[in-house]
């Protein structure tokens, strides 16, 4: 049996039964015929004395139907792109996560284009953590603290620090590239034992000193420089550099090492005002060319017992004495090398060997100074002092001098190296 649907009577508000179909329909109260439309008409041609009545609607069957077949595609896909997406907003710089930050152990964590000033530690790398910085600026008390075999990547970003911009703890990795500047008040960067830095146009500018590593720090630079307002590099034994066309200064030294440095130097400066080069102990082995540059107002190479200098075409210039070993110096000199010291070219107390081919050692007071067992071996070369060409305790044996041109006085009863004034 089919349901009656009940409506108001438009005449007289009576209730009013329709049968399902029914085109007109008579009220039982007022008698009027009452005209039944099962779609409501536009505005204009609504009928008076019309009841109408909606037809059912099923769409939400059809939602049923079509989330049910849509939804298991989706879960998928959703669980490739979402993670996807975070990433690559977080790569662009749009999740803004709240420093300070940590990478985890084993963990990787990548900034880019993030901009931020605070206080204490921003950002800690644990064990074996893989650190990316890119087009970031960030300030705070230590920028960078990392432990443990951490890997550092900075690129054309800016880092300052109150304690330090990066501290990296032992068997860690920092590469600087692209225009990055680390600068800090006291010290720039912090390296542990073992530590490796590598910069690549980069800068580093330290209050005090510009890099402060403990023993066996490896340095690689290219088109870089240091800079420290006492020091330029400190680091303890082990000191391992190459470098080319790096600037190194410092107004106390510009490198100041412990003792077994290794540097290769291919252009660039080290330039400091009372040395450009310091190293306390002894066993230092240098190789300059490409230009390279050692000057400081007072010493320009000071080492203890054991150096081993050699290269072409560089210059190493005191303002005081040149280069000054206190004794086993082996100096191995080619073309365009050149040696100059105001007081003392080179100078050191024993066992000096020295070999110039095309090169040059120069002072306006004494050329050569060494107080016992000289070896000397020049082939066009010049060896000019404005006092002494040199001043030895006996002849050096061998004392060779081919095409080599001598200027000023040639003694062999000198009674030591500790004044420039010639021997009475």
């Amino acid at each position: 049996m089919a349901r009656l649907r009940t409506h108001a009577c438009p005449t007289c508000g009576a209730p009013l039964p329709v049968a399902p179909g029914a085109t007109d329909v008579r009220c039982q109260y007022c008698g009027n015929v009452i005209h039944v439309e099962w779609r409501r008409p536009p505005a204009q041609q609504v009928m008076p004395q019309t009841v109408y009545v909606p037809q059912r609607s099923y769409t939400w069957v059809i939602w049923v139907i079509v989330l049910a077949s849509v939804v298991p595609v989706l879960i998928p896909l959703l669980v490739f792109l979402v993670p996807l997406v975070f990433r690559t907003a977080t790569e662009a710089g749009v999740v803004q996560t709240n420093f300070p930050l940590t990478c985890g152990l084993n963990d990787e964590l990548n900034l880019v284009g993030r901009t931020y000033e605070g206080t204490g530690t921003l950002i800690t790398g644990e064990v074996n953590c893989k650190l990316r910085i890119k087009d970031c600026k960030l300030k705070g008390d230590v920028v960078i603290l990392a432990k443990n075999l951490v890997d550092i990547t900075l690129e054309n970003s800016e880092l300052t620090g109150k304690a330090a911009a990066v501290r990296i703890e032992m068997n860690s990795k920092l590469s600087a590239t692209g225009k990055t500047s680390m600068r800090g008040e006291e010290a720039a960067i912090l390296a542990g034992m073992n530590a490796q830095v590598s910069l690549e146009d980069s800068s580093v500018e330290g209050g005090e000193e510009g890099i402060h590593a403990q023993h066996n720090c490896k340095l690689t630079a290219a088109r870089s420089r240091i800079i420290g307002g006492e020091k330029g590099l400190v680091a303890a034994s082990n000191l391992s550099v190459d470098a080319r066309e790096l600037t190194v200064q410092g107004r106390d030294a510009a490198i100041e090492t412990e003792s077994n440095p290794t540097m290769k130097l291919r252009g660039g400066t080290l330039e400091g005002q009372r040395f450009a080069l310091l190293v306390t102990s002894s066993s230092a082995k240098l190789h300059l060319s490409h230009g390279a540059r050692i000057a400081a107002k007072e010493t320009a190479i000071r080492a203890g017992a054991v150096l081993r200098l050699e290269g072409d075409d560089f210059v190493v210039d005191g303002g005081e004495v040149g280069v000054d070993v206190d004794s086993n110096a082996k100096i191995t000199l080619g073309p365009k090398a050149r040696i100059h010291g105001r007081l003392f070219g080179v100078r050191t107390s024993s066992n000096l060997e020295l070999d110039l081919r095309s090169a040059s050692i120069e002072s306006e007071s004494i050329a050569l100074c060494a107080s016992s067992n000289a070896e000397v071996r020049a082939r066009d070369s010049s060896i000019q002092g404005g006092v002494s060409a040199w001043r030895f305790s006996r002849r050096p044996d061998p004392l060779e001098l081919a095409g080599t041109r001598i200027s000023g006085a040639q003694l062999f009863n000198a009674r030591g190296c500790s004044s420039a004034e010639p021997s009475r």
